[in-house]
């Protein structure tokens, strides 16, 4: 016997859904619907089991008898939103289930957003397995004070449930973090760190591109600084930044030597110009010699070391 409903047989004799229009059964969210066309769609649950063999879609995740279908981030670490994060630190993603990594593919690191500049381009190679996670090890150091967005594509860390479907890309989870600023007396811009304040990193060019000239020489400095470091910006600080943050935070130079540094400071005319004793802070100048032809800020020649500024 064969159950009809409207003239639409949705029972036959062999005791089989047969609609060829929709039946639903209960109502709203637990409503089940029946479809003679389509097949089985529960809208509580978000499934929907296709008239086509074989396929089933999920709106979410499906767990059933402690399976998770798909995979699914459970944390971060860094965590998201953290700040402060290491310049090296790696990325640790923890799942729901055991998980592994496509043969080909990459992840990538942004800078500031998904669309902002690639800061590096990590492959299969730089992916560790851990229980039911990988991780992500960067492939140098990250840069200063810098939000970091890292892009997983969809199918790149793939379950036997079903694969991650991606990283801070369209559906998918978003994630980031942001790393640390620079430490006083760090590498940083070319030189080294020894003063942040007001808005601006203080740098003073490395060791090795210190100089001795006379004081009208003294921009070579600058071009020694700009040789060894590839960074432009470099000037001969004044008298009153020699002395702060210049000998105030020798400290954080890299090296310094234990004597006069010419500044950029002239005083009186074309033959005085102040020097910095990086002994005891205490500043000289220098005038004419006995000779009026001859001028003294020509012979005497002292240290020389530039510095630049960096907003941040």
């Amino acid at each position: 016997m064969s159950i009809q409903i409207n003239d639409i047989n949705v029972i036959d004799d062999d005791r089989n859904f047969s609609a060829a229009g929709i039946v639903t059964v209960g109502t709203g969210n637990s409503a089940t619907i029946i479809d003679g066309t389509t097949g089985i769609t529960s809208v509580g649950i978000g499934i929907t089991i296709e008239g086509v063999p074989g396929n089933i879609s999920i709106a979410g995740t499906l767990t059933a008898a402690g399976f998770n279908i798909p995979a699914n981030i459970v944390s971060f670490s860094p965590a998201n939103g953290a700040t402060d994060v290491s310049l090296s630190s790696s990325i640790t993603l923890t799942f729901n289930q055991a998980v592994g990594v496509a043969t080909t593919g990459s992840i990538l690191l942004k800078q500031g957003s998904t669309d902002g500049t690639t800061l590096q381009t990590l492959g299969v190679s730089n992916i560790q397995s851990i229980p039911n996670g990988i991780i992500v090890n960067t492939d140098s150091l990250l840069p200063f004070s810098t939000t970091i967005v890292p892009i997983i594509p969809s199918g790149f860390i793939k379950s036997t449930s079903g694969d991650f479907v991606g990283l801070n890309t369209t559906g998918a989870d978003s994630y980031s973090f942001t790393t640390a600023g620079p430490s006083l007396g760090q590498a940083y811009e070319g030189g080294y760190l020894i003063c942040q304040a007001g808005g601006t990193y203080w740098v003073v060019s490395p060791s090795s591109s210190e100089v001795s000239r006379n004081w009208y020489d003294r921009a070579n400095a600058n071009t020694t600084a700009q040789a060894v470091s590839g960074c432009t910006g470099w000037f001969v600080p004044t008298c009153g930044q020699l002395q702060n943050p210049g000998y105030q935070c020798r400290t954080y130079w890299d090296a310094y030597t234990s004597a006069r540094y010419w500044s950029n400071t002239p005083d009186g005319g074309i033959f005085y110009a102040f020097s910095v004793d990086m002994t005891n802070n205490s500043t000289t100048f220098y005038g004419p010699p006995s000779n009026p032809n001859l001028n003294n800020l020509r012979s005497n020649t002292k240290c020389v070391r530039s510095f630049r500024c960096v907003v941040y």
